[in-house]
C-alpha cells in the first residue's frame, strides 16, 4: 500500500538541505518533462530541462513556499509557489511523476490555500502548452490571459498564460 503525504514548506535556512531537495525536485521535473511524448521535439524537452536544473530550482526553493507529495518515503511530486505582487501569488512549478499521476491535484490545492492564507486574490501559472498541463489547469479553474512563445538558441518553446481568480473559492 502507498502512503500519500504532502508536506509544506516555509523558507528553509538549512542551504545544505536545501540543495540536495533540489536535486531531486530537478530529477522529478526532468522525469515529468520526459513524459511529455507528442506535445515537444526532443531539443524542446532539452531545453525544458536545462531551465529545470537542480541550481535554478535551488534558487525558487530557498524563495517559496513549497509543497511536497511522499509517498513511501520518497518525493514524488512537488510545488512552488511565491508572491508576485500584494495580491497575486505565481505558481513557479508543479510536478509529478508519472506513478504518482492525480497527486499534482493535491499539491495545487495546498498551493491555492496557502494564496489565500496569504492574502492573494489570484494565482498565476505560465505553463507550457501540453495538452496535459493546459487541462488539468483548466480543470482547476485558471483560465488563458495569453500566449508566449520563447527562443533558447534557435529552439522555440510555446507557454500559456493563465489565472485562477480566488475570490470565487470558498
Amino acid at each position: 500500500m502507498i502512503m500519500t503525504q504532502i508536506i509544506t514548506s516555509t523558507r528553509n535556512p538549512e542551504q545544505n538541505l536545501e540543495r540536495h531537495l533540489a536535486k531531486t525536485l530537478s530529477y522529478i521535473a526532468q522525469k515529468a518533462i520526459d513524459g511529455i511524448t507528442t506535445d515537444y521535439t526532443e531539443n524542446q524537452k532539452h531545453v525544458l530541462a536545462q531551465t529545470l536544473s537542480s541550481e535554478n530550482l535551488f534558487t525558487l526553493l530557498i524563495n517559496s513556499y513549497s509543497s511536497f507529495v511522499k509517498e513511501d518515503a520518497q518525493i514524488t511530486g512537488f510545488g512552488l509557489l511565491g508572491r508576485n505582487s500584494e495580491k497575486c501569488c505565481e505558481l513557479y512549478s508543479l510536478y509529478v511523476l508519472g506513478q504518482s499521476r492525480g497527486k499534482g491535484s493535491l499539491i495545487l490545492s495546498d498551493m491555492i490555500n496557502k494564496s489565500k492564507r496569504m492574502g492573494a486574490e489570484s494565482i498565476k501559472v505560465e505553463s507550457f502548452n501540453t495538452r496535459q498541463a493546459l487541462s488539468f489547469y483548466a480543470k482547476h479553474g485558471f483560465k488563458a490571459t495569453g500566449r508566449d512563445v520563447y527562443n533558447h538558441n534557435g529552439v522555440l518553446i510555446k507557454c500559456v498564460h493563465m489565472n485562477l481568480d480566488l475570490s470565487n473559492l470558498h
